[in-house]
C-alpha cells in the first residue's frame, strides 16, 4: 500500500491519503485416517477392525482494493475519515465482480468546559464489511461410488443458489469520551447497532428435488447495545501508577427477517 502526507504551509489541516492492494491465495490439503479396535501395544492403524481414509483439499483466493482519506483540521480537533474497500473472492458464486464497502468516521474535540470536565470528544462513525461463504458451498459436489464393481460419480446431497454471495454487515455507532478532573478519570459511552443482511444459511429440500438442502442467502440479523467504561487514576507519580476500570454493557440481538423454507 501506499500513504502520502499533505499539510499546507498554513497549517490549517493536514491530510493523509492512504491506497492499496491486498491478494491472499490459501491452500489446505488434509488427510484424515480413522482406525477403531486398535491392538494394545501395537500403535499401528493397519491392525485396527475398521480404517477409514479422508482427504479435503481447498483452494480460495482473495482479492482487495482500498483507499482511505483523513483529514485533522480546526487546530486538531475536528478529525473526518472516508474510504471505501473492494473484495473479491474465488468462495462466491460471481467471482469476478468486486463487492464494495464503504466506511466514515467524525470526531471532534472540545476544550475546556467545567473545573470538572478537562475535555470531551463526540463522535460518530459508519462502516461496511462482508463475511464471504465457505469454500465448496457454492459448488454441487460429486461423490464417489461403486456400482457392481465399477467405479463412477454421483451428484451430492447438497446444493447452493446461483448467485451466492458474502452477507454484509452494516455498522452505525456514535458516543462520547470525557477526561475530567485533570485527567485522573476518563469516560467513555457508545451506542451502537449492527445489521447483518443476506445471511448464509442451510435449508432442507424436498427429496424430489434430486438434493436434501442447499446454501443460499436470506435473512436479516439486528444487533443493538450499548457500551460504558470508567477509568479513575486515584495515585500518580513517577515510580508509581494506580488505575482501575470498571466497564458494563448492554446487548440485544433479534433476528428480524427469515425467508420462508
Amino acid at each position: 500500500y501506499a500513504v502520502h502526507s499533505f499539510t499546507p504551509g498554513s497549517k490549517a489541516l493536514s491530510a493523509t491519503t492512504t491506497l492499496g492492494t491486498q491478494y491472499e491465495s490459501v491452500a489446505l490439503n488434509t488427510g484424515r485416517t480413522l482406525s477403531q479396535n486398535l491392538i494394545g501395544g501395537l500403535p499401528n492403524i493397519g491392525t485396527g477392525t475398521a480404517v477409514q481414509v479422508a482427504e479435503d483439499i481447498e483452494n480460495i483466493k482473495d482479492v482487495g482494493v482500498f483507499g482511505q482519506e483523513e483529514v485533522l483540521t480546526l487546530d486538531e480537533r475536528l478529525l473526518l475519515t472516508v474510504g471505501v474497500r473492494g473484495d473479491q473472492s474465488s468462495a462466491n458464486s460471481d467471482s469476478k465482480t468486486l463487492s464494495w464497502y464503504p466506511p466514515a468516521a467524525a470526531s471532534y474535540r472540545f476544550p475546556v468546559l467545567t473545573g470538572i470536565v478537562d475535555e470531551l470528544k463526540l463522535r460518530a462513525a459508519y462502516g461496511e464489511s462482508g463475511n464471504r461463504p465457505l469454500y465448496g458451498q457454492k459448488f454441487t459436489t460429486l461423490t464417489a461410488l461403486n456400482i457392481e464393481g465399477l467405479p463412477g460419480l454421483a451428484p451430492g446431497l447438497s446444493t447452493s443458489a446461483a448467485d451466492l454471495r458474502p452477507e454484509r454487515q452494516r455498522e452505525f455507532e456514535t458516543g462520547f469520551d470525557a477526561r475530567l478532573f485533570k485527567n485522573r478519570a476518563t469516560l467513555e459511552f457508545t451506542w451502537y447497532q449492527k445489521t447483518i443482511t443476506d445471511l448464509l444459511l442451510q435449508r432442507t429440500l424436498s427429496p424430489s428435488t434430486g438434493y436434501l438442502s442447499q446454501f443460499f442467502n436470506g435473512g436479516t440479523l439486528r444487533d443493538r447495545g450499548v457500551e460504558a467504561s470508567l477509568t479513575v487514576v486515584p495515585y500518580a507519580r513517577k515510580s508509581l501508577d494506580w488505575s482501575f476500570t470498571a466497564s458494563a454493557y448492554h446487548d440485544s440481538g433479534i433476528i428480524t427477517h427469515l425467508p420462508v423454507p
